[in-house]
């Protein structure tokens, strides 16, 4: 039974079991549902949403926010104009938040994860992707392959369980491209990175080293696994990669960081992230996804566009706009 599969019936079980016990508490003339103006609105629920290309069963699944400052969406742009955009698109012109969409694939063959999340010591509005596996019954064993798209914290720092002190996805086999994983791992990595950004050379050599002798390099435009091919797209870093995933005509994109907003990055995309490594470069291969997906009407998923990150990316005279997914909910 897959993954899928078991989480599907044992959501079954739980409806029914929730029914028959709020059933059992009414005839006792007890009302078993919360009294939310007594006590508020429950948290957020962790995000998970199901969806198909092709052959292939899907779903985002979140990590949770990170929440960082608005001039991160365009370093080289003055904060007056900075401030005129957001405005417009109803942002908030301090901080903003930016989702962290992982993407699981289920090809029949293998489950597939792309990127691991943040982990517990990035932010503490992110590291959710181990509650929400569990909660969808999904067990960390059960992934066959972890895909990274390039080795920034929210990407790569949820790959070692801290409690455990070991991978914790332990039946997992990894890829990555050799660039990226040599840039980070390399020796003289801090003279190459300003400071604020130590902690990330530093983070991403302390999750991939445990897992090094399971890792499989790849290279841009290789089919290293069926359906799923890896696409040239560095700046952000290196050797940052994005993904097509193709099943029975249908296609996927999964973005990485090449796109980091759902507004600025379709309509802007020559502005530079604070967090691209080499933005000219960035630019390059943003503008090159942007005209791929929409001449070629991919699905795609932005790693941190409003969850699900889901949808389609269109042409609007000179520029471009973000089309979400219309939720299907009988998946």
């Amino acid at each position: 039974m897959s993954a899928f599969a078991f989480q599907i019936n044992r959501r079954r079980f739980l409806a029914t079991s929730a029914a028959a016990t709020a059933g059992t508490f009414m005839l006792a003339g007890i009302d078993p549902r919360p009294a939310l103006a007594k006590s508020g609105i429950p948290e957020q629920a962790s995000g998970y949403y199901r969806f198909n290309i092709g052959d292939f069963k899907c779903a985002s699944l979140s990590d949770g926010t990170l929440n960082l400052p608005a001039e991160f969406l365009a370093r080289d742009l003055p904060k007056e104009k900075l401030e005129t955009f957001l405005k417009q698109y109803y942002l908030p012109t301090g901080t903003i938040s930016s989702q962290i969409n992982l993407t699981l694939i289920d090809t029949g063959e293998k489950l597939v994860l792309f990127d691991v999340g943040s982990g517990p010591n990035f932010q503490d509005s992110a590291g959710k992707l181990p509650d929400l596996l569990e909660a969808v019954g999904i067990a960390p064993e059960d992934i066959d392959a972890i895909v990274i798209t390039h080795a920034h914290p929210d990407h790569v720092w949820g790959l070692i369980d801290e409690f455990e002190e070991a991978p914790r996805f332990p039946n997992a086999h990894y890829y990555i491209n050799a660039v990226e994983y040599d840039f980070w791992n390399s020796a003289d990595i801090l003279t190459k990175l300003p400071l604020r950004l130590h902690s990330f050379a530093l983070g991403a050599q302390r999750n991939l080293k445990p897992v090094a002798d399971r890792i499989t390099f790849i290279n841009p435009g290789e089919e290293f696994i069926t359906g799923l091919q890896a696409v040239d797209s560095p700046g952000h870093t290196p050797g940052h990669l994005s993904f097509v995933v193709t099943s029975n005509n249908e296609t996927l994109l999964v973005t990485g960081d090449a796109l980091t907003h759902f507004i600025a990055s379709l309509q802007h995309p020559q502005w530079q992230p604070a967090t691209d490594l080499d933005g000219n470069v960035a630019v390059t291969s943003r503008q090159k996804l942007i005209d791929m997906a929409a001449t070629e009407r991919l699905r795609v998923i932005g790693y941190h566009f409003p969850f699900p990150g889901v949808g389609n990316i269109g042409r609007e005279h000179n520029t471009y706009r973000w089309i979400p997914d219309a939720w299907n909910w009988g998946l």
